[in-house]
């Protein structure tokens, strides 16, 4: 996701997966969604469609507003929340707890690669949508 040509087809591959969903925002945890956020906000502009980004800090910030969410997200926003690699879904589920005084309506979760070690099965058991571009087979890892 740090190489200009590959990072350009992420962020295609991201865009398509979220065609027709009706959603504000794309974001995830910091700093493995920074380049993917960048990238589908940019095509999302080529393609002209309105999209918002934001961020999530591991912690609050220590100083200034002490807010965890980086980015003009908006109360009750139906979000996509994405992922560089996903193991187990721990840390995407961090973010979506970090949502929830938000209210932000989740409407899936997508990763670019799935390790295939439990992510399917968790996101299923706490109710979100869960979605991969390619899993760690298919890339021969």
């Amino acid at each position: 996701s740090l190489d200009s040509e590959g990072l350009a087809l992420i962020g295609e591959f991201f865009l398509d997966k979220l065609e027709g969903e009706n959603i504000e925002a794309v974001g995830g945890m910091t700093i493995g969604a920074d380049p993917i956020v960048g990238a589908i906000l940019t095509l999302a502009n080529k393609r002209n469609i309105k999209l918002d980004g934001f961020l999530v800090r591991k912690q609050p910030k220590g100083h200034g507003t002490r807010s965890q969410i980086e980015g003009p997200l908006k109360e009750g926003s139906r979000v996509v929340v994405i992922e560089d690699v996903t193991t187990t879904g721990g840390s995407t589920y961090k973010v979506i707890e970090v949502l929830k005084p938000l209210k932000c309506e989740i409407v899936k979760v997508i990763t670019l690669v799935d390790r295939q070690q439990g992510a399917i099965e968790n996101f299923k058991k706490w109710g979100y949508k869960y979605e991969f571009i390619f899993t760690k087979d298919e890339l021969g890892l």
